[in-house]
């Protein structure tokens, strides 16, 4: 499992943990050592997004604990909302292009690693500037939802 975190101008360490997430790996591995300093660091960040997903949770704990918000009601498998699924998609491509693919575990986690940096920092900032965007046409998607009923169309507002 690897974890990166990205925004305007900046992103993380790629992190590589082993084995399976679930809530308490996630809160030990990678909130804990990762996201907490990252955002005491970088105290302009005052909102962490993050999808649903089951192991992302724990995040319930370091809002409590760090006083660290939330964006609480964010679509899990949402990729159109989620910048850094798109990255993972670049980084995933840049691995398999290489010249000698990895053929071993050890080999995967030095490509990761070395990929991830070299994805241009610009690519990365469009992506964050991309955000406006994406919610903007989402937003309008869920506004006007044509339903075909019985073969005649209707407008439903969201």
């Amino acid at each position: 499992m690897v974890w990166g975190s990205i925004a305007y101008g900046y992103r993380t360490l790629l992190v590589i943990i082993d084995g399976k997430l679930n809530a308490q790996t996630y809160m030990e591995d990678i909130l804990g050592p990762h996201v907490v300093p990252l955002l005491q660091t970088h105290n302009v960040i005052t909102m962490l997004q993050q999808d649903n997903a089951t192991s992302h949770v724990a995040g319930v704990n370091l809002e409590k604990n760090h006083n660290i918000d939330f964006i609480d009601d964010w679509p899990s498998k949402s990729p159109d909302l989620n910048p850094i699924e798109h990255l993972w998609d670049n980084l995933d491509r840049r691995v398999r292009r290489r010249p000698n693919p990895p053929n071993n575990v050890n080999k995967l986690r030095a490509a990761l690693l070395e990929e991830w940096n070299n994805i241009p920092q610009a690519d990365i900032n469009k992506l964050v500037l991309s955000m406006r965007r994406r919610c903007q046409a989402v937003s309008i998607a869920h506004t006007l939802l044509i339903v075909n009923f019985r073969n005649d169309p209707y407008l439903i507002l969201i």
